[in-house]
């Protein structure tokens, strides 16, 4: 048991010295909810038609509990970095990173959605929320590895949004 406690602590120790890197601008700090005005069996077809069309596959459907989680998404193509001033270099992304110096650049950037339907303010919606970031850069000694939540820009649950209202469920 003392060996398992000191190996504990040890990870402890380790985990607080890495580094950590601080977004400046202001972000989806809450899950998104999206007030519905249609019964959830009404929307389960719309969400897993969305994701289809985001080429976002599901990890794992619980209709019983209105859950849904995605498999793990690549945001290669989707992310944005802050400028020196804390703003968004391409506000249509989906995920803001940091920006590492001594000329590293983003290799991959990896995240979950999970989606919701749930009760929110004594109404129904759809809450969805942006979880379990792993951004890999490449640096000029190795590689550095940031895993952090809440990085969301808005744009995805915005998308989504707008799909619903198009679809007449909202």
């Amino acid at each position: 048991m003392k060996k398992l406690f000191c190996l504990f602590l040890v990870a402890l120790i380790l985990a607080s010295c890495a580094p950590r890197y601080a977004l400046k601008g202001t972000y989806q700090e809450t899950p998104y909810a999206i007030p519905l005005t249609k019964t959830t069996n009404d929307l389960w077809l719309e969400i897993m038609e969305f994701l289809s069309q985001e080429k976002i596959a599901p990890k794992f459907i619980k209709k019983k509990k209105s859950l849904i989680v995605t498999d793990t998404v690549s945001f290669h193509e989707k992310f944005t970095v802050e400028n020196t001033l804390g703003k968004l270099e391409d506000s249509t992304k989906y995920i803001v990173l940091p920006v590492l110096k001594n000329s590293a650049y983003l290799k991959s950037a990896y995240a979950h959605w999970t989606i919701k339907i749930q009760k929110h303010k004594g109404k129904t919606a759809i809450v969805i929320e942006l979880s379990k970031v792993m951004a890999n850069y490449n640096i000029d000694n190795g590689s550095q590895k940031l895993v952090g939540n809440k990085v969301s820009t808005g744009e995805f649950e915005k998308k989504f949004q707008s799909y619903l209202q198009s679809k007449g469920l909202l």
